[in-house]
């Protein structure tokens, strides 16, 4: 009775596709799986296997080996779209590690004594620019809008304009 090819295993990791393989593959394979089998059997060179032998054995062969290579295509694209996704996840690591580094220098200079000092000398500046505009004739919201237009020029508001 000749071999019945194996069935094909079922389970998330095999894939639900084949890849044909090409014939002078299907050849050379379907050889070494014949001489096995007559090893296996006990079968000589000299008698020739049945048609239906040969038969199963070269659909057992394309099965086995379309699923082969379907699996190989599987693990390949895995491995691309474990590399592609991870990257992105990298990428996202990164980027929130530099922001973490970052946060901790803004309140570290936040906590400076010395950065106090320069806020403070800045405030005394620009009240002393506002006494100034007020003092040569502008009113008191025309020297603020100064100093504000003033502000947001070099870039320090950080908000939009009201």
């Amino acid at each position: 009775m000749p071999p019945r090819p194996p069935k094909p295993p079922v389970g998330p990791s095999v894939p639900r596709f084949t890849v044909p393989v090409s014939p002078a593959m299907l050849k050379d394979i379907q050889g070494k799986v014949e001489n096995e089998f007559r090893k296996t059997m006990g079968i000589g060179d000299a008698v020739p296997l049945s048609d239906d032998a040969k038969k199963a054995i070269a659909e057992a062969v394309k099965a086995a080996s379309e699923q082969q290579t379907a699996a190989q295509v599987s693990r390949i694209a895995a491995k691309h779209a474990a590399q592609t996704l991870g990257r992105g996840v990298q990428i996202n690591e990164a980027l929130k590690s530099k922001l973490e580094v970052g946060l901790e220098g803004i309140k570290a200079v936040g906590a400076s004594n010395e950065y106090q000092n320069i806020l403070k000398e800045n405030a005394r500046m620009l009240k002393a620019k506002y006494d100034a505009l007020v003092a040569v004739g502008f009113t008191a919201e025309q020297a603020f809008k100064l100093i504000e237009a003033e502000v947001y020029a070099k870039g320090g508001g950080r908000g939009s304009r009201p």
